[in-house]
């Protein structure tokens, strides 16, 4: 049996791996939301709400989009930190586009309302990135976005 188009797919998350919830729509670049501890491990003695090392899911649910420029791009970018402030290193560990079919490279389609899951490891050359939090960066005529994003543990 398919499934119908319009429903997304049950992801269980604990509160504490929300990024943002929806209601405001994005109109300009800059982080976004709250600030996910992945944890630290048992040899620092700092373990938070998970382990340091952390294959999971972002999941996005875009609950509004502009796009009736044909030009805007949105930038979904999930950062890692050493810095709870997200002040220190940071390391892009995670990155979607979705916007107008005319400025999307490799397709043909204008990006939608709906769930979009991008797996992630937050390991980078050698160095575990505690803390995240989302950025957006937005371009076109007139950018309006409105999501909601958290961490699941990776499906399957």
């Amino acid at each position: 049996m398919a499934r119908p188009t319009n429903t997304k797919p049950y992801r269980t998350y604990d509160t504490q791996l929300v990024l943002r919830e929806s209601g405001s729509a994005i109109t300009s670049d800059g982080y976004v939301g709250n600030v996910v501890d992945f944890g630290g491990d048992a040899l620092d003695g700092n373990v938070g709400v998970g382990a340091a090392e952390m294959r999971a899911d972002l999941v996005v649910d875009v609950a509004a989009i502009d796009i009736a420029d044909n030009d805007e791009l949105y930038e979904i970018i999930l950062v890692g930190s050493d810095s709870a402030t997200i002040a220190g290193t940071e390391e892009e560990i995670a990155r979607f586009h979705v916007g107008a079919k005319e400025v999307l490279i490799g397709t043909d389609v204008d990006s939608t309302t709906g769930r979009y899951v991008v797996p992630f490891y937050n390991h980078r050359n050698g160095t575990h990135y505690r803390y995240c939090k989302l950025n957006v960066q937005v371009s076109g005529t007139s950018p309006s976005i409105d999501i909601a994003a958290f961490i699941a543990k990776r499906a399957g």
